[in-house]
């Protein structure tokens, strides 16, 4: 038995009672294709879940270290701040979107973009501070 690919179809050759040739269909050329295709994009899908996994928790684990040191380390900066949590919450965004940034490479280039809205709010809050009398 051997097999052949005739019309865009993979067939089964066999010999017929009569002596003859019989063909059998076994799959279709486009749907063997088709399920390569649907595998790879599947497989693509999967990677890019949990690439977002990763970055969520590496960055959480870096957000949290970072909170921790900031009244372990006494920084009194930041802490006497009359704007200190949404300073520290502009870090905090930042710090999640570089973690982003290296994990998600196919995003990088959007991601860093959107590392212009936490620096322009912490800078925008430490200029409102400044203007106070």
């Amino acid at each position: 038995m051997s097999r052949k690919i005739v019309n865009k179809g993979i067939y089964n050759e066999h010999q017929n009672i009569n002596g003859g040739t019989a063909y059998n269909i076994v799959g279709d050329i486009n749907t063997t294709q088709n399920k390569k295709k649907s595998k790879s994009r599947t497989d693509a899908t999967q990677e890019a879940r949990s690439s977002i996994i990763k970055a969520l928790i590496v960055g959480g684990v870096i957000i949290f270290i970072f909170e921790l040191l900031i009244y372990r380390l006494p920084w009194t900066w930041l802490i006497t701040q009359p704007s200190s949590y949404g300073l520290q919450l502009a870090i905090d965004v930042l710090l999640l979107l570089l973690v982003s940034a290296i994990f998600l490479v196919e995003w990088r280039k959007y991601i860093i973009g959107s590392m212009l809205i936490p620096i322009f709010g912490f800078l925008l809050t430490l200029l409102k501070e400044s203007n106070k009398p």
